[in-house]
């Protein structure tokens, strides 16, 4: 019989898996139903005959097999087999799953043994630690650097043998690698064996489950529910990251040597429950005394479940036994005379410990075991927001609201300072005056925290509504991406009038930032504006929410391009915002900065963010301090001041590394700020490494088109440019172009600006046909965007220019060269430098139309705007001079040529950055000169040095080859 394809046989292992599940009699119509390949056909019921076979004993499996009508060479093939089967150690004939699976079958311990010196992955089995229902938990090391590590390692018994559940659970181990948090112990790795078995491993932790942690320590009722708070504070953030934890109890929930609590196997009975459309009810995935009513049924899970088990924790906490919600903590520690013995130790005795569970912690755990989910606390943090005000002597929301118990509670709080004022008050506002006003004091802090919790429990339950849409319930063609979620998310804001009307408006702007995040940013603009004009009219436009609106909404036009409009706004902000608002005013001065340094108005943008770094300073606010000194280095960047830019880069830098870690956004950010300095400070080294790390630590956090990524390519690319290592910076533009047009649109001034840089790099290869279209459109795009005559748009006319005449439309290349001038003329702020470059285009298309007399007519006014470039100044008067000498030799005037191109070669010698390309050129000029002069053995020499250096020169312009084959040799 003939071996089926790698194909056929996964569909065979898929279709063996389902019909091993059914009742003998039933297979044979289905496998005739499904309408299989022959070939497939056989196998599959050669498979099942010897599933069957060996489940009976060695005695029984002859007579049966005898007894099947199936050819020779089969029945032969099958004792073969069964043969092997009996020879193989049991756990070699196992895979992990099933060496698992048998491991609660027997009480002794050293069942799991086989599988212990076994590796798994990169791990050896060394010990067992535990076993449950759905895992087996081993001791297990590895190889780690210089030394070992150790690490808890789970079996799970589900294998996974589908891509898609492979897929699945790769996706939510990585969702589990990013949980971070001092309390819950971390995911090491996950994998799936070759078998398809998955295994997860986890740091190791040395604990006692905190119930027997708290008995061994005497824990009293304070201290368990002091342990208890940090506990739900650890599952809220877990909650906050959009992980359920779903198998929470005292054997995951261990206690250190040292005091400090971890959680263990945090979102592994998501992965074990690998079946989505499973029913609950042969769910494995929990553990059955803390498990949450709706677990055992088929509504989706939310963080309800967790909340249930923490009330089951807390309940085995306070009393020693694990309650529900029928039954109060009070009444369940038992009468009698032995009911002391029987409670866990450190509490006091029953009579006792009764009064102090009745009321408030009898309401809070009966208010987390409620049977239904929308009973019981909000959030874990709900919950230990109660905990917290009970220890606090505070009003819990979980107890029944009421004047009296308000009051009540007010008094134990403050039962010395009450005394003493009941004393000095008593003979003017009597008794019943002092309770009316304990009362009045008790009802407007209730109407506060009533207020926030209103705000916080609209946000959570909004929040977890949205994006528990996410969780397939039905087949699909994929998880729902964040766009799809958030526009959900969006729908229901703007619909739902339920929501606390402070809660909505800030959703709404936060959901706003998502989608710009995501892309789309005039959307964004869109709903931000909406959110402004609600929350002008709900909360007024003095409020801080309604300023942080605004100021969000300013942000969004800067990033659209719409840098006047931003200022304007941002100025506005400023002028408004109280002076008592330390950290508004910091974020608004460093926002200002953004659009003024674009608007070429440098020195106000600076003065702001040095102004922003004081007063970050003055509010003690170590974060808002380093944001402000990280806009310090990029604005200092900008505005030309590199070398206090890159010791403020590198405060920055290490700042972030601390706060964020070694691959953070942060530091990718420095990183790219650090590039852009060295470039600056002619260090191409460092300023490539820079580069390339930057976008090293964005693939990572950004593995999709994203307009940081396209940011920090650039960085990259401009370093390529000053290598001359043009082919590279090509795709490095390119692939800058294609994201920015993804993600900002093809009308953004970051996408025109990286199409300018991808045609300039086109230029200097001499890809004419493919620089000209492109500029063409930036060009375009930043007259509809920016305005005809704005200073980008005038670097794309003249480049656009230029370039039309190189490739014969002169004439039309002349006009945007000479409009390009008249607006840089016109512009407040001259930038001297762009003006000399663009005077130095046109002059070479009028040195390409051989009229030498009209480049002469240019050349005072380059050399007038050359002297106002403060920056590389030698450079730049050996660049005008170079220039001149090639001017008179144009016009056959040697003499006069010689002593300019003479001045220009000292200048490139004694200018910090010389360019390589000037330099050749001013050689073979002089070469030239010299030739015609009449000193031929002189004209050799300087030609043959600047062959060498022509040699040495990556993609030389066509102009300098034919130059340099017009010289002597």
């Amino acid at each position: 019989m003939p071996t089926p394809s790698l194909t056929s046989q996964i569909s065979l292992r898929i279709l063996f898996d389902k019909m091993v599940e059914l009742a003998p009699d039933l297979r044979e119509a289905q496998i005739s139903a499904l309408d299989l390949p022959e070939e497939i056909v056989i196998r599959l019921r050669m498979m099942l005959i010897f599933d069957d076979l060996i489940a009976l004993t060695p005695e029984r499996r002859e007579t049966h097999l005898s007894s099947l009508d199936v050819p020779e060479e089969e029945r032969a093939r099958m004792r073969t087999m069964l043969v092997s089967d009996s020879t193989v150690p049991a756990v070699m004939r196992a895979t992990a799953s099933e060496a698992v699976d048998r491991l609660p079958d027997d009480d002794d311990d050293m069942l799991g043994q086989p599988l212990v010196g076994t590796c798994i992955g990169t791990f050896r089995l060394l010990s067992v630690i535990g076993q449950g229902g759905s895992s087996a938990v081993f001791r297990a090391e590895r190889e780690a650097g210089d030394g070992v590590q150790f690490v808890a390692l789970k079996l799970l018994r589900t294998g996974l043998y589908t891509a898609e559940a492979q897929r699945r659970f790769r996706r939510e181990q990585a969702i589990l690698a990013q949980l971070t948090h001092p309390h819950i112990a971390s995911l090491v790795e996950g994998g799936i064996s070759a078998s398809g078995i998955p295994y997860i491993a986890m740091e190791l932790v040395d604990g006692v489950p905190i119930t027997q942690a708290a008995n061994a320590q005497k824990a009293t009722i304070a201290q368990r529910l002091t342990w208890f708070s940090t506990l739900c504070r650890t599952i809220e953030a877990a909650h906050a990251s959009l992980i359920v934890h779903r198998d929470l109890k005292p054997s995951n929930l261990l206690v250190t040597g040292d005091g400090e609590l971890k959680v263990l196997d945090f979102g592994i009975a998501k992965l074990v429950d690998t079946d989505e459309f499973a029913t609950r009810t042969i769910s494995i995935a929990l553990t059955p005394e803390y498990a949450a009513p709706e677990q055992f049924g088929t509504a989706p899970l939310t963080t309800a479940v967790d909340v249930y088990a923490l009330g089951v924790v807390l309940g085995e906490l306070l009393t020693g036994k694990r309650l529900t919600g029928t039954v109060r903590a009070s009444s369940a520690v038992g009468a009698g005379t032995d009911a002391d013995a029987s409670l866990p130790s450190g509490l006091p005795p029953r009579s006792v410990l009764v009064r102090q569970l009745r009321g408030d912690l009898d309401a809070i755990l009966s208010n987390a075991l409620a049977d239904l989910p929308t009973l019981r606390y909000r959030s874990a943090g709900a919950f230990a927001d109660d905990v917290d005000r009970y220890l606090a002597g505070q009003p819990v929301r979980a107890h029944p609201p009421s004047r009296w118990y308000r009051a009540r509670k007010f008094v134990a709080r403050h039962r010395r300072g009450i005394a003493a004022t009941v004393i000095l008050l008593s003979g003017i506002l009597g008794s019943l005056g002092v309770a009316v006003w304990f009362g009045i004091e008790a009802r407007r802090a209730a109407q506060q925290a009533q207020a926030h919790a209103a705000r916080a429990d609209s946000m959570r339950d909004f929040m977890f509504d949205a994006f528990g849409e996410a969780e397939p319930s039905t087949p699909r063609a994929g998880p729902a991406t964040v766009v799809e979620v958030v526009d959900r998310a969006i729908a229901s804001a703007s619909n739902d009038r339920s929501i606390d009307p402070r809660a909505r408006i800030e959703l709404m702007a936060r959901l706003a930032q998502v989608v710009g995040a995501q892309g789309n940013l005039d959307r964004s603009g869109t709903l931000l504006q909406r959110a402004r004009e609600e929350a002008a009219t709900v909360l007024g436009s003095t409020d801080p929410l309604s300023f942080e609106v605004a100021r969000l909404l300013a942000v969004n036009h800067y990033e659209r391009g719409e840098y006047a409009t931003a200022r304007q706004e941002f100025d506005a902000l400023l002028a408004q915002v109280p002076a008592t608002s330390l950290s508004l005013r910091v974020r608004l001065l460093r926002d200002s900065a953004g659009p003024a340094m674009h608007m070429r108005d440098q020195p106000p943008a600076v003065a702001n963010v040095r102004l922003a770094v004081d007063l970050s300073r003055q509010t003690g606010d170590a974060e808002l301090l380093r944001a402000s000194l990280s806009d310090l280095c990029s604005i200092l960047l900008s505005a030309g001041e590199v070398r206090e830019a890159v010791a403020v880069c590198q405060n920055v830098l290490a700042l972030n590394r601390a706060r964020f870690g070694e691959e953070s956004i942060h530091v990718s950010y420095i990183f790219s700020a650090l590039s852009r300095a060295f470039r600056r400070l002619d260090d191409l080294d460092q300023a490539e490494s820079y580069a390339r790390a930057s976008l090293s630590i964005d693939r990572k956090i950004y593995p999709g088109d994203h307009r940081t990524t396209a940011n920090h390519l650039n960085a990259l690319g401009i370093t390529l440019v000053a290598r001359r290592a043009f082919r590279e910076a090509k795709d490095v533009f390119r692939e800058a172009e294609h994201m920015n047009t993804a993600t900002l649109g093809p009308t953004h001034p970051n996408t025109t600006i990286a199409m300018q840089s991808l045609a300039f790099v086109e230029t200097q290869l001499e890809d004419y046909a493919d620089a000209l279209p492109r500029l063409r459109n930036a060009l375009n795009a930043n007259t509809l965007k920016l305005g005809a005559h704005a200073f980008q748009t005038a670097i794309d006319r003249a480049d656009y220019g230029y370039l039309l005449a190189l490739t014969g439309r002169r004439q039309a290349g002349i006009a945007e060269l000479e409009q390009a001038i008249v607006d840089f003329h016109a512009l407040t702020k001259a930038d001297p430098d762009i003006l000399g470059r663009t005077l130095e285009k046109r002059i070479r298309i009028a040195l390409l139309n051989d009229d030498a007399s009209g480049a002469q007519q240019r050349i005072d006014e380059l050399e007038k705007a050359a002297a106002a470039v403060v920056e590389q100044a030698a450079y730049w008067k050996g660049r005008v001079d170079c220039l001149r000498g090639e001017i008179l030799l144009a016009r056959a005037n040697a003499a006069q040529a010689l002593p300019p191109l003479q001045r220009c070669g000292a200048a490139l010698d004694s200018a910090q950055h010389p360019e390589a390309v000037l330099r050749v050129e001013q050689r073979l000029l002089q070469s030239a000169a010299t030739a015609a002069l009449g000193d031929v053995s002189t004209a050799k020499a300087l030609a043959e040095q600047a062959r060498e250096r022509l040699r040495l020169l990556p993609y030389p312009p066509s102009r300098l080859r034919r130059l340099e084959a017009t010289l002597p040799r």
